[in-house]
């Protein structure tokens, strides 16, 4: 025993001298692969080095690291002439991002006369049949590779290792006319920092023997795993969002080539064979025309070479095509024919599976094969390809095509920051925008609630993007209010449901832009050309003048309209500067300042010389305007800056918990945003050990999303010591599961409850919640307030039916709970004068999916609930628990699938609360408000209650020196 014990504390170059020697993929016959990666025919120049060569191992047998695939681009860079390679941006971590074209030398000696060409056909306008015809008959057509996205599915970019390999070094003759009618371009490694991630893993977890159970760690990984980028983002949903640098930095250059042929390799589970486009349905209905026949034509090619081998696989069962922003949709979209590859994961040595043990070689040979397949299909159907893509092109600017009378109209909003955004996004996606000289007046409109208005003005400053343009098709899959699936894909889904209890839909179902972003904006059914000015990509933005500051100067003032706000005050906050933000409306000098508004006065700076130099200089930072006022005094009823609504903020020292059940998608959204957008220092606790921490450190935690299995229970010892913790002074931001596990149990110590856990209790006490805000903001006061005589006053729930019983309550929700969403755009109406709103309107529209359904009564309270109240005729009634005032119609859904179940169900339950709790405060979401970076509405409430919170709602002790 001790010698064992002193062999394994060896380091492995002396373990290594033990008597036996270790067990080698070799030794294990069935996993000892002896196919060739390459074709029959292949002739590879002896010149150019073969990637075993470079790298010291095979392809295949082990996992190449990030730096080793970025080596050996470079060096088939040098060494072949049909090899050009691209450096196209940095990771987060400083890791390169490279391609490389491959093609005939005289192709590559052309490339900007090709991407030129594909450019006039992807933009038809003023173009000929004639020019059209040559261009199809002279083009090669591109092929972009794309491999391993998500960091921890390897096996594609290590087949990338060989394809590329291949192409620059076989003399074959079919290599060589196959470079000739084509340009490749190979994306070897996506996600280079999280395949890094991945390694870290394998290495850590890597033994002398092979292990081919993949339910072991070397197989299985742990978090937050490799699959997503540096903040852990699912770069595969990020096309239309295009929130990171690898998906920021290649959009452009798949714009300027334009492909015909977009291969996105992926893993799936190791016990599953190999899937391949094909996609079933539901397809988002703005794919091109000739998508799916053409995915046949491919993916019997694909099936060919498979069967060659006897490889299983299989296309359509669980891949969909509805969310626009996957790679191979996106790409689609776009023109090209994306198609998806789903290998088994294997990791490294390989899996046992029931019926024989499966190399990781192989899964690489899957790759590789499918590569090649795909290639020599795109360059037999080459002219068809681009002749249906022209031809497409074509239709989509037509006067008279599917997109000819419809434009998409984002109305003015102070919220610069958030206009900036939306333009930035629209100009990487390569978008046409105008905007409005003049106001303009249109017969009909459509609004994100699906009302139906008539002549409408849209006002000066609107920006237009007309769905009339060379990107029509993923334009409109970005920007229209509410695609629907096919009658056969919904009772499809029906049916699974109803069946099975589980959704055919793979990822959410609502991503409109304009709604993600939180702009309102309208649909008109016409193509807008009157008083336009078009809005150019990289278009300067002038700079805010710098306040005019002299000795009468008492503040310096910026409006909470803008997200950028927050990041002011939170940046100023880190730096010592003493600020304050509005709970209130105010306007000082003259300046309009809403709800969230940032004040950095003279008298609380005292002590500092150069408070109004840091002011000024990170205000420019992030673009900015400051206004210094003269006058503290605001008009009217609007809070005056020496007043208790001006509220002094204390700095945010933020933990964001992690590990555990955590979900790493919401913990790296907000990890993201407190980095990029607030500019905050924080730190990473893990929930396994923050109990036994000293908390006192911080005074906001955010508690993330959670995986769903426990139910999102959460850490005994985590909860009862952010009890104390909260009742001491703490914000604590719990999000989705996280919250469904605070309020869980038989006595949580929040008073939020979940609408399962009061179904059958008397609900009277939530409906008076609804009556009283509704009433508040109408006109409160009973016409017989000043009359001497008694009288019985009129009850708001007087003409209100009465709900089922308990019993009948439980089962209807039940029943409902079947229709919960995968993911959909519901609206919220909003307390506009609440802090946790600030930089709002009245309406917010947000996510929900398979959310706890949040209920709220005083003394909680529910800033936005879900549901917007709309004008319609009609008695009192209820929707589900939920009363609806007379004349009164609720709005639930904005866009994608939500059941009618689904839209009773959660019908004016609390999207957000707040609630005291001791000298600290409690904020709950329903649904991640982070969700990739681009929910940037709800983001703004969520920043709100990081950067306002301790100071709004919480209470600090006043420290002495």
């Amino acid at each position: 025993m001790k010698k064992l014990l002193l062999l394994a504390l060896l380091p492995l170059s002396l373990a290594a001298q033990t008597p036996y020697d270790p067990i080698t993929v070799a030794d294990l016959a069935d996993l000892s692969y002896t196919e060739s990666l390459y074709p029959d025919q292949a002739d590879h120049d002896p010149a150019v080095p073969e990637p075993g060569e470079f790298l010291g191992f095979p392809v295949g047998q082990r996992t190449a690291t990030s730096a080793e695939i970025d080596a050996y681009a470079r060096r088939l860079a040098e060494a072949s002439e049909r090899v050009e390679l691209i450096d196209y941006g940095q990771t987060f971590e400083g890791r390169a991002l490279v391609y490389l074209v491959v093609s005939s030398p005289d192709n590559l000696a052309r490339s900007e006369a090709i991407q030129d060409g594909m450019a006039r056909l992807a933009d038809p306008r003023g173009l000929v049949s004639g020019q059209r015809d040559r261009l199809i008959n002279d083009l090669p057509a591109v092929a972009w590779l794309a491999y391993s996205i998500h960091g921890n599915e390897s096996s594609g970019s290590d087949a990338a290792l060989a394809v590329m390999y291949h192409l620059a070094a076989d003399r074959s003759e079919a290599t060589t006319r196959l470079l000739d009618e084509l340009v490749v371009i190979v994306d070897p490694n996506m996600n280079p920092d999280g395949r890094e991630r991945f390694m870290n893993a394998l290495d850590q977890h890597r033994g002398r023997h092979p292990n081919i159970d993949d339910q072991s760690l070397l197989h299985a990984g742990y978090w937050p795993y490799g699959r997503g980028n540096h903040y852990l983002f699912d770069l595969n949903r990020d096309w239309i969002y295009a929130r990171h640098p690898e998906t920021r930095s290649r959009i452009p250059h798949v714009t300027r080539w334009r492909p015909m042929l977009f291969v996105d390799a992926h893993e799936m589970g190791a016990q599953d064979s190999y899937l391949f486009s094909p996609a079933r349905e539901p397809h988002n209905p703005h794919l091109p025309p000739y998508r799916q026949s053409m995915g046949e034509v491919f993916a019997d090619d694909q099936a060919e070479a498979f069967d060659r081998f006897g490889y299983p696989y299989y296309s359509g069962e669980w891949h969909e095509d509805w969310y626009p922003g996957y790679t191979d949709a996106w790409a689609s979209l776009r023109g090209a024919q994306g198609i998806l590859y789903e290998q088994a994961r294997l990791a490294e040595d390989g899996v046992q599976r029931r019926t024989h043990r499966i190399s990781y070689l192989q899964s690489v040979h899957h790759q590789v094969l499918s590569s090649f397949a795909n290639l020599e299909t795109l360059r037999r159907e080459r002219s068809n390809m681009l002749e249906q893509f022209a031809s497409d092109r074509a239709r989509v600017v037509s006067a008279d095509g599917p997109y000819a009378e419809r434009s998409f109209v984002i109305l003015p909003t102070p919220n610069r920051g958030r206009v900036n955004d939306l333009l930035d996004l629209a100009h990487i996606q390569d978008f046409e925008v105008h905007r409005l000289t003049r106001e303009v007046r249109v017969a009909r409109a459509v609004d994100q609630l699906g009302r139906e208005l008539s002549n409408r003005t849209l006002p000066v400053g609107s920006l237009v993007l007309r769905n009339r343009q060379p990107e029509a098709r993923l334009l409109a899959a970005m920007f229209e209010f509410d695609p629907q699936i096919s009658d056969s894909a919904l009772t499809a889904e029906r049916q699974r449901i109803l069946r099975e209890g589980r959704s055919t839909i793979y990822d959410t179902t609502g991503w409109n832009i304009s709604m993600m972003f939180g702009l309102e904006a309208l649909t008109v059914p016409e193509h807008l050309e009157a008083h336009l000015e078009p809005v150019e990509a990289g278009e300067p933005r002038t700079p805010p003048p710098a306040p005019t500051m002299d000795e009468s100067t008492i503040a310096l003032v910026v409006s909470g309209a803008d997200d950028r706000a927050n990041a002011l005050a939170g940046r100023l906050l880190q730096q010592g500067v003493s600020v304050r933000a509005a709970r209130s409306s105010s306007a000082l000098d003259g300046v309009d300042l809403p709800v969230g508004s940032i004040a950095v006065t003279l008298d609380d700076n005292r002590a500092s010389q150069d408070w109004a130099e840091r002011v000024q200089r990170a205000a420019a930072d992030l673009g900015l305007a400051v206004h210094a006022v003269g006058h503290g005094r605001a008009p009217g009823a609007l809070a005056d800056l020496g007043g208790r609504e001006w509220r002094v903020l204390e700095r945010p020292n933020v933990a964001l918990i992690g590990r555990g059940s955590t979900n790493m998608l919401d913990f790296g959204a907000v990890w993201y945003l407190l980095d990029h957008r607030l500019g905050l220092r924080h730190s990473h606790l893990d929930e396994d050990r923050a109990a036994a921490m000293d908390l006192r450190r911080y005074n906001v935690i955010y508690l993330p999303e959670r995986w769903g299995w426990g139910g999102g229970a959460l850490p005994a010892a985590l909860v009862s010591r952010l009890e104390d913790w909260v009742r001491a002074g703490g914000t604590l931001i719990a999000a989705g599961n996280a919250a469904r596990g605070l309020i869980a149990g038989d006595e949580p110590w929040v008073q939020v409850r979940s609408l399962d856990q009061i179904i059958e209790e008397d609900l009277g006490p939530y409906q008076d919640a609804l009556y009283r805000e509704w009433l508040a903001g109408k006109d409160p006061v009973p016409p017989a307030t000043w009359a001497h005589e008694a009288a019985t006053p009129t009850y708001p729930w007087a003409d209100t039916p009465a709900l089922p019983s308990g019993d009948e309550r439980k089962r209807r929700d039940q029943w409902q709970a079947l229709f919960m969403p995968s993911g959909a755009l519901v609206a919220a109406r909003a307390d506009d004068r609440h802090w946790l709103n600030a930089g709002g309107h009245d309406v917010l529209t947000v996510l929900f999916s398979n959310s706890p359904i949040l209920m709220a009564r005083p003394p909680v309270e529910a800033p936005l609930r879900i549901g917007v109240y709309s004008d319609a005729e009609g008695e009192a009634g209820l929707v589900g628990w939920a009363a609806v005032p007379e004349n009164q119609e609720l709005r639930v859904r904005s866009g994608g699938l939500l059941w009618p179940e689904a839209r009773e169900r959660i019908a004016s339950s609390a999207w957000v609360t707040r609630e005291s709790v001791g000298r600290g405060q409690v904020i709950l979401f329903a649904h991640a408000p982070a969700f990739r970076a681009a929910q940037l509405g709800a983001m703004r409430v969520l920043e709100n209650a990081i950067i306002l919170g301790p100071g709004m709602g919480a209470s600090a002790p006043i420290e002495l020196p």
